[in-house]
């Protein structure tokens, strides 16, 4: 009852801002015979929305074989939430927008002392940054060299007339960054009290970590332990660290201040991202693991944008994934939405999502997929279909019985689910 509630408030809020009404009828199947497949077949829900400037009322009308229909409403208005289930309570409950405030109040107090946006300023956090920049920027020094060349984007197939600098900091200079760094860190308390106000909000919002700490403090004295710990190890394997990484070398390239690489690589191996074109015609984004003059995509992504639509592709050769997008710029449905489609596959199984308009009554259609014998197909769909024409669901005619506090509404909605179960299982 509660992820009815839930449907319902989001498709409200949506529909309210868009100030638009009509009925929805939901139509789901599932691709493999059986009796499930036959209960889901002879279903069926209809979602009634009416939404102006004022507010919002929404239905629901759930059909399902065996079972007693499900009717709720939900209503959106200045005075605050409310919903009622004609079928399980006569009841139609309004709950006030100070109870929804104080819910928001008790979900940021979780020690909001100890880790609040004051506590927390851009300026310290830039602070931090700069001090770990700076150090970083040591490297910069001997072997680097900076010149104009055409450049091979080897992961995205094209080349590049840019500045490449290259830097390749010898093994002192790499044991003298690492030794820094860490001593750095040992002795930062600025580092150190950040990280603690993070640990102190990460126990308050981690009900794992208060079964295995007392406190706060406890958990926090524990991670700020095992971090002074591994700086410790760092600081005296500085130069076992320095000559792994030995050798390694780091390219940028750049133009007018344009990234179109950033590389790191040793002995012909390497990772590094690549970037090129222009997000208004053709743009094309990756992510690459190199091995001598091949490149294999970990994540590359082509976005184009033409007169009609935007489309996107996505793929990687590590992993079975595959992205495709596609939202027209000229055609709608009949709610207003672009027509669309997504398709996500990733190893043996995705998702869709498309809003059509072959189908003048089709909002949009959403379904799960799966790898069978001829490759992937539907599992399961679900379709959204209306004619656009207006609803006719009202606000309940009756007196309504407010809520005006959290307690009060956890007791209703105990009632309620205590009923609710009563009817759907009579």
């Amino acid at each position: 009852m509660k992820k009815i509630i839930s449907v319902l408030l989001v498709l409200a809020m949506v529909f309210a801002l868009c100030g638009c009404g009509t009925d929805l009828r939901l139509k789901a199947s599932l691709v493999e015979d059986g009796q499930l497949n036959e209960i889901v077949e002879q279903s069926s829900a209809v979602l009634s929305i009416n939404a102006d400037d004022d507010g919002a009322v929404v239905g629901m009308d759930v059909s399902i074989p065996g079972m007693n229909g499900i009717k709720a409403i939900l209503t959106i208005g200045g005075e605050g939430l409310g919903f009622t289930l004609p079928d399980i309570d006569d009841a139609y409950y309004l709950v006030s927008w100070d109870v929804f405030k104080g819910m928001a109040e008790d979900a940021t107090s979780m020690d909001l002392d100890s880790f609040s946006a004051s506590d927390l300023p851009v300026d310290e956090v830039s602070e931090i940054f700069s001090r770990y920049f700076d150090i970083l920027t040591t490297l910069i020094g001997e072997g680097t060299t900076a010149e104009e060349r055409t450049y091979e984007l080897t992961g995205l197939k094209t080349s590049v007339d840019a500045q490449v600098i290259t830097v390749c900091p010898s093994k002192d200079a790499w044991a003298q960054f690492f030794t820094t760094v860490f001593e750095t860190a040992r002795d930062d308390a600025q580092l150190k009290s950040l990280i603690e106000k993070a640990l102190a909000f990460a126990y308050d919002t981690t009900e794992d970590l208060k079964e295995t700490y007392d406190s706060a403090e406890a958990f926090s004295a524990d991670a700020l332990a095992q971090f002074n710990d591994l700086l410790a190890q760092g600081l005296a394997n500085a130069d076992t660290i320095a000559a792994v990484v030995a050798g390694a070398t780091l390219e940028l390239v750049q133009k007018d201040s344009r990234i179109y690489a950033v590389k790191g690589t040793k002995d012909g191996m390497g990772i590094g991202y690549e970037g090129y074109g222009e997000f208004s015609d053709v743009r094309s984004d990756g992510l690459f693991l190199y091995m001598g003059e091949s490149a294999v995509r970990i994540l590359a992504n082509t976005f184009q944008n033409t007169e009609d639509a935007f489309t996107t592709y996505a793929t990687s050769d590590l992993f079975k994934l595959e992205i495709t997008g596609t939202v027209s710029k000229t055609e709608t449905t009949p709610l207003g939405i672009p027509v669309s489609y997504l398709n996500v596959i990733v190893e043996d199984f995705g998702f869709y999502a498309s809003a059509d308009s072959e189908d003048p009554d089709t909002v949009f259609e959403i379904g799960m997929l799966k790898n069978g014998d001829e490759g992937v197909e539907d599992a399961f769909s679900l379709t959204v279909r209306t004619d656009g024409s207006p609803s006719e669901i009202t606000a309940p005619g009756v007196e309504p019985t407010y809520i005006e506090s959290m307690e009060q509404l956890q007791e209703i909605m105990e009632s309620i689910q205590e009923k609710f179960s009563a009817y759907v299982g009579a």
